[in-house]
């Protein structure tokens, strides 16, 4: 197994070509040193030290603002003597300033230091700079202040001028600038862009195989604390390689020391991810309540009505995620979201008051339930809305209206509803959270969804549209569940095949496709009832007024089946403008006081205006 990174391979493919490296992103981590004999995981600057060394390059010197020139791999008088034969003025601090430097030489200032680096690579001393922070030496890298202008003219100088050495037997070196950066564009585009010498090296998040060859490096530290097998400690690591998916592998040395001194065992692993991820020890799946499980069909019928068979397909997959048994089939299943559902069919049918209800069942909280619009979503650049803006665009600062929820509230439900409405760029966003549970935001922070369930609501199928863009109905009432089902999933499909052209979209999401039907009578009825207690409940809780409906519910319900084509949000509209306008017009017409006792008998609509016969 080659344990060497892809930046690393990238780094010895063109260290002969080119004279610039610009390494970003992953910049402070540690990275794999494979030697003939072992491997081992070393700092940045150990690792080039060791790269360069085996390069030929006996003069390697390593520069930051606060500290000046140093290395503190070998005696840095070498380092004095080569920058005093090119004429550099420096000042030699004594080793007590820094003994884990070495000893350091202090230029008067940054542009100082790029002169002296300047007058060195264009000499014929072999030596290689290695500049760390190269991203604060400058405040905005479009706008250039003077000496900012002059460090970086003294450095592109240096590239496009570096100096071929002789090492004997026809080998030959260019002395070599390293700037290490938090990102490419905290430097200027000038510096790299139109310089043929320069090569921008980005260092990704260490994969499976990288984590794995630092777990085995590690492996007395990681189970030093606990007693085990050697079967249990296999199985440790296979879960540890998918729960710390997307992390450094510093983090998990930090994760290791996490776990010896919390005394975490072995068997609780997620328990001490999701302390190191989230920042708390109690992981709220954990703590629901059997008996909530058991009976979550029922709770939830209380609250959707006429969905049974949705509830009951919901509740299938609601109970595998919070038995940690989603996507048990597969080899990594834990970075994966919790569970995945997709709500489809007729508007007003509950699709989006069951992810509520799974919410409330779950954590307690209806709140728990974060919604996004997706018809706000529906520009090209919403993405950055989301997830954030980049460095150097407006909200940059802000984050993303996604990311900001989830790490704020990492054990959740996110329901986006109408997911048809986002604009397709949005998808592959989804994309990577489906797949990975993970997300890097505008600011570069890598926010985890292996906690929440991801519900999706879609009118999708119920419409068909034509070649001129005329869309016609899908789907009656007088269809059969199954046929509703067959005819909603096609238009799915169809969209996301044919139209958007994104079919891994759909294999992520899977057979959780729950389709909706249309309220028929008995549950236009339910609903009915179920409005019109929430208004005898609230009328006397906050106005100690009792009123009765029963006299009218029959005739309320004629009236609302005439507007069953919007569902429960059809419903709630006629018990608005046939029950709660007239009522609050009559209260206020009678003068209520505390304790009044009212029974609707009937109402009438005239000119428009609903009025309520009382008794």
């Amino acid at each position: 197994m080659n344990y060497q990174s892809k930046w690393q391979r990238e780094l010895e493919i063109f260290s002969d070509i080119k004279t610039t490296f610009i390494l970003e992103n992953n910049i402070y981590d540690t990275y794999p040193l494979v030697t003939e004999y072992d491997i081992s995981f070393v700092e940045m600057d150990e690792y080039l030290n060791k790269y360069l060394s085996a390069q030929g390059y006996e003069r390697i010197i390593y520069y930051d603002p606060m500290n000046g020139f140093y290395n503190r791999f070998y005696d840095s008088c070498d380092i004095g003597n080569v920058l005093k034969e090119c004429g550099c003025d420096i000042h030699r601090l004594p080793k007590t300033i820094s003994d884990y430097l070495g000893v350091v030489y202090s230029p008067a200032d940054t542009l100082s230091a790029s002169e002296i680096i300047k007058n060195v690579i264009i000499s014929n001393h072999l030596a290689a700079f290695v500049m760390f922070f190269a991203s604060q030496y400058c405040a905005k890298p479009d706008h250039l202040e003077g000496d900012e202008r002059l460090l970086f003219m003294n450095l592109m100088y240096a590239s496009l001028n570096s100096q071929m050495v002789s090492l004997g037997k026809r080998k030959i070196k260019k002395n070599m600038l390293i700037l290490v950066v938090d990102k490419i564009n905290d430097i200027p585009s000038w510096f790299f862009i139109n310089n043929p010498y320069s090569k921008n090296i980005s260092i990704p998040l260490p994969d499976s195989d990288t984590r794995e060859a630092y777990v085995k490096y590690r492996q007395d530290e990681f189970f030093g604390f606990s007693e085990s097998s050697e079967d249990e400690k296999k199985e440790f690591s296979n879960r540890l390689l998918h729960l710390t998916e997307g992390m450094r592998c510093i983090e998990m040395n930090s994760l290791k020391n996490l776990c010896r001194k919390e005394s975490i065992p072995i068997r609780q692993i997620e328990s001490a991810v999701s302390l190191y991820k989230y920042g708390i020890k109690e992981n709220p799946w954990e703590k629901i309540p059997q008996k909530v499980l058991s009976n979550a069909e029922d709770t939830i019928k209380q609250r959707v009505k006429g969905q049974d068979a949705a509830i009951t397909r919901a509740v299938d997959i609601i109970k595998r995620a919070a038995g940690g048994m989603s996507g048990l089939q597969h080899s990594s299943t834990q970075a994966k979201p919790r569970g995945i559902l997709f709500f489809a069919g007729p508007t007003g049918t509950g699709k989006t008051e069951l992810a509520k209800a799974i919410a409330e069942l779950l954590f307690g909280d209806e709140k728990n339930c974060i919604r996004f619009d997706m018809s706000e979503y529906q520009q090209p650049q919403s993405d950055q809305r989301l997830l954030g803006a980049p460095p150097g665009y407006v909200g940059y600062e802000a984050g993303g209206q996604l990311t900001n929820a989830v790490r704020e509230r990492p054990f959740s439900i996110l329901l986006f509803d109408e997911i048809e409405k986002a604009h397709p760029s949005i998808m592959d966003k989804f994309l990577q959270i489906l797949e990975d549970g993970r997300m890097t935001d505008g600011q570069g922070n890598i926010i985890y969804f292996s906690e929440t369930i991801i519900i999706f609501t879609s009118n999708l199928g119920t419409y068909i549209e034509d070649e001129y863009g005329k869309k016609t109905k899908n789907i009656s009432r007088d269809h059969t569940y199954e046929e509703l089902e067959t005819n909603i999933i096609e238009g799915i499909n169809e969209y996301f095949n044919l139209k958007l052209g994104r079919p891994e979209i759909l294999n992520r999401i899977g057979n959780n496709i729950i389709v909706f039907k249309y309220i028929d009578i008995d549950s236009a009825r339910e609903i009915l009832e179920k409005q019109l207690n929430s208004i005898k409940k609230n009328l006397q809780i906050h106005r100690e007024i009792s009123v009765h409906f029963d006299s009218v519910i029959d005739k309320l319900l004629t009236v609302a089946m005439q507007n069953i084509e919007y569902g429960g949000r059809g419903i709630g509209n006629i018990v608005e403008e046939y029950i709660i306008n007239p009522l609050s017009r009559h209260l206020y017409e009678i003068d209520y006081q505390p304790g009044l006792n009212i029974r609707v008998k009937d109402f009438k609509k005239d000119e428009g205006i609903v009025s309520l016969i009382c008794g």
